[in-house]
């Protein structure tokens, strides 16, 4: 496995201190002189220092954190990054917010994103709204960060925040971070609360957190969790050797880099005396299609009544009020890409059937291995960061994430390694409820591959 200063450093990197403003907001300021800066936040917090100065002393006590603008926090508009909602100024904080807050964290700011969680048009371009404009990878800022949660993990990647919170629906923290080099958590469907967030499907949204180590990434989770979710106050002992690991191998075949770097994951797992063995997939060509007309069906209820319980101050409270918008707007709004996903949004057809053959689907894929003795699966998370290119839109050629998004089960990405310096991911899936169990196993996977 090539590993690059860069990655070196995110695989060993200490603890550090948190709750550095002024060397963040530096950071922040710099970047925007760039000739293509990151540009991770579409607003920063007047009051982070006032807040810093009375955070609770709790286990995120002082953390500087990146919020996803997709999650309403009390007093920072919430846009989705949408023109639509630049003025939707939230009168309260989401309950994960509040949990973050009461565990000591403070909002340093909102971060950009894929407008709608990229779920509004074909040839989309990850980590682009016509609120925030566009976020670029760090590490080369002619590639996409992936997204929707880009500029959560941009920022964090970029020393702009100590940690971030991302939303995913299917891959949106999970890309994001593996592409930009960090630990990315998408919980088991129901961990955390979805009150509070612009969303796309209850059926699959989850938020969690994006963070530069496992042990932040878990502190995170257990802080925005919902109350008694995760009995364990930290980390359970896990050992390499007791572990039965299977490798979902045809996952990486896109790309013989990545399968070569898969290949040495599984060598670290079995070099601990892991059991390790190639897990099979069965045929899934109908899952993708059952889960996107599920999620429109989903969209067209769920952010229908989202929008209707904003307040009358906002420019739009209906799916159709916002195509309308779009159209009105169409020089900034429609700038690269259109809206043809929220168009089908408005009138689409019952999705019950498609959800219930894809999520049975998924969850009896998922239980075989499980219910055969395997502790974990692992797979490649991500290719290779693509160019960004507003012509044709985004450029993804292989991954891991329907399978956990569609069932609901926790999926955990740890950094794999690089190709050229573009960092790779590693997917841990394991059955629901198993993310602290997960966190552990990547946590000792990277201790006994350094």
């Amino acid at each position: 496995m090539r590993v690059t200063p860069l990655l070196l450093a995110l695989f060993a990197a200490p603890l550090l201190a948190k709750g550095d403003l002024a060397s963040l907001e530096a950071a922040i300021k710099a970047d925007q002189h760039q000739a293509l800066p990151v540009n991770a936040y579409i607003s920063l917090n007047p009051d982070a220092q006032s807040a810093l100065a009375k955070a609770p002393k709790g286990p995120l006590h002082r953390w500087l954190l990146a919020i996803k603008d997709n999650i309403e926090v009390k007093g920072l508009p919430n846009t989705a990054g949408s023109l639509a909602l630049k003025d939707y100024v939230p009168s309260q904080d989401a309950p994960l917010v509040a949990r973050l807050k009461a565990a000591g964290a403070v909002v340093l700011g909102k971060s950009n994103l894929s407008e709608w969680a990229n779920f509004r048009g074909e040839h989309s371009i990850s980590g682009w709204s016509a609120t925030g404009g566009q976020t670029r990878l760090p590490m080369d800022r002619l590639r996409s960060p992936c997204g929707s949660s880009s500029g959560s993990a941009a920022a964090v990647a970029a020393g702009m925040a100590d940690a971030a919170i991302g939303t995913e629906t299917d891959g949106s923290i999970t890309c994001p971070a593996a592409m930009n080099g960090l630990v990315g958590v998408k919980p088991t469907l129901g961990a955390v609360s979805q009150q509070g967030i612009a969303p796309i499907s209850a059926e699959q949204d989850s938020a969690g957190p994006i963070a530069s180590n496992v042990d932040d990434a878990t502190a995170l989770l257990l802080a925005m969790s919902e109350p008694g979710y995760f009995h364990a106050k930290a980390l359970p002992q896990v050992a390499l050797a007791e572990l039965k690991v299977g490798v979902l191998t045809e996952k990486a075949g896109f790309d013989g880099r990545v399968a070569d770097l898969l290949e040495q994951a599984a060598k670290v797992f079995k070099s601990a005396g892991a059991e390790v063995d190639n897990a099979a997939l069965p045929e899934l060509a109908a899952l993708g299609d059952d889960e996107f007309t599920a999620l429109v069906w989903e969209f067209h209820h769920d952010l229908n009544a989202y929008l209707a319980a904003l307040p009358k101050t906002a420019a739009v409270h209906s799916l159709q009020e916002l195509v309308a918008f779009n159209d009105q707007h169409a020089a900034k709004e429609l700038r690269y890409f259109g809206q043809q996903t929220l168009e089908q949004a408005l009138s689409p057809p019952d999705g019950s059937q498609a959800r219930h053959r894809a999520r049975a689907l998924a969850r009896q894929t998922l239980d075989a291995f499980f219910s055969k003795g395997q502790d974990v699966l692992i797979a490649p998370t991500n290719g290779p960061a693509w160019l960004i290119d507003t012509v044709n839109g985004d450029f993804y050629r292989g991954g891991t994430s329907t399978l956990a998004a569609v069932s609901g089960y926790p999926h955990v990405t740890v950094p794999m390694g690089d190709i050229d310096g573009l960092p790779i991911g590693l997917s841990l899936l394991g059955p629901p409820g198993s993310d602290l169990k997960l966190l552990a196993i990547a946590k000792a996977w990277q201790q006994a591959s350094r």
